[in-house]
């Protein structure tokens, strides 16, 4: 089970089996196929779940029974995965979107890069209806948007070539894509870095492969904590504009990913989490 490392007849806890399904959901917002292992045709009610939410996603789902015969739908399956659109370099138009005025830019932007007639593939989330259009969107779905909005937005930055950004101070989630950029580049950089510092040393490329991949995983087991002190926070169904307080969910989406336990979690929590795993002065 991903996420957990247990033994045998060891019970799951409710705060566990929360954990684990933030988890899934990541995981499937970052992918860009769902393969389901159906033996014998059964799929559990939690399979069901993660496979309704890959659907709200748009993400293409393959089951494990269409290939029991026909080996050819492999190939039909994979062709569903995004490509680079005909090898045209890809740009990423980024900016607020939370205002009528702010929409206005970026259709003014996303149409000037029409006008000019560029050879290039141009991508605004200004365009992305499913993600912006809530006027019929359920509940249910509206409660997924942090994870749909990360994995279409991010996964287009990271794969586009071009960004022209907007980053305005009030707009939290261009701000949250700016970050994303410096950390790239930032991370990129010193990668390069200790490459050339090692080729200099005259290691071998055995040796340089190790040191880069150790640096890799000390940045991926980065432990992320995050808290909140808005006394607004609630877990009341409030509605509409009676609405008390609600975070960019852009940067929640980040935040779900990046978190060492998979969401907020009160100030306290997070000091008895780092008391459990380094314990406390005096304490031998």
């Amino acid at each position: 089970m991903p996420g957990v490392f247990g033994h045998c007849g060891d019970k799951t806890t409710e705060r566990e089996k929360e954990t684990l399904d933030k988890l899934h959901r990541q995981k499937i917002a970052m992918s860009n196929m769902i393969f389901v292992i159906d033996k014998d045709g059964y799929i559990g009610e939690s399979t069901k779940k993660e496979i309704e939410f890959a659907k709200y996603l748009g993400i293409p789902i393959s089951f494990a029974s269409e290939f029991a015969e026909d080996d050819s739908k492999k190939e039909e399956a994979l062709s569903n995965q995004p490509s680079s659109q005909d090898g045209k370099p890809l740009v990423y138009l980024g900016g607020d979107i939370m205002t009528f005025g702010a929409n206005l830019a970026r259709e003014y932007e996303y149409n000037k890069f029409l006008e000019y007639k560029l050879p290039v593939n141009v991508y605004s989330p200004v365009q992305n209806k499913s993600i912006n259009d809530k006027s019929n969107m359920t509940e249910e779905e509206n409660n997924c948007l942090a994870e749909k909005i990360t994995a279409a937005d991010i996964e287009r930055l990271w794969n586009s070539d071009v960004v022209v950004m907007c980053p305005e101070q009030s707009a939290i989630g261009s701000v949250c894509e700016t970050g994303c950029l410096f950390g790239w580049k930032y991370l990129t950089d010193r990668l390069l870095e200790q490459i050339k510092k090692d080729e200099a040393n005259g290691k071998s490329i055995l040796s340089i492969y190790d040191n880069l991949l150790n640096e890799i995983k000390r940045i991926n087991q980065k432990e992320n904590y995050f808290h909140y002190f808005d006394i607004r926070t609630n877990h009341l169904n409030e509605k509409d504009w009676r609405r008390s307080f609600s975070i960019n969910q852009l940067l929640y989406g980040m935040i779900l990913y990046a978190a060492k336990n998979g969401d907020f979690e009160s100030f306290d929590e997070i000091l008895k989490h780092l008391k459990e795993i380094y314990g406390a002065e005096g304490n031998e």
